[in-house]
């Protein structure tokens, strides 16, 4: 697992949820890179230290203007694995990543 989160309560708070979910069900946490929700648009450099870590599925704790251009470029980036996301994803945010 690796974790991509917002710097904004949202991101901190469920991140911090989530690694510590991970924890106590043994499951390794390989990296968390964050952002910063509402300025950042460009993810790539934390994406690359993220796929350095070849994890099988990233939790996205990021705010859903943010997460469908998160994904495309996850995407655009080669990563073929499973995304975890703390919300429903609307057919059109699916669409575009």
């Amino acid at each position: 697992m690796a974790v991509f989160e917002g710097q904004d309560d949202y991101g901190k708070t469920g991140g911090e949820a989530f690694r510590a979910a991970c924890e106590v069900e043994g499951i390794t946490v390989t990296t968390t890179e964050n952002y910063q929700s509402g300025v950042d648009t460009d993810f790539s450099g934390q994406i690359a230290k993220i796929l350095q870590t070849n994890p099988d599925t990233v939790y996205l704790s990021v705010l859903g203007g943010d997460v469908a251009n998160v994904m495309r470029q996850f995407r655009q980036f080669g990563y073929k694995g499973a995304f975890l996301y703390g919300e429903s994803l609307r057919s059109d945010v699916v669409d575009v990543s």
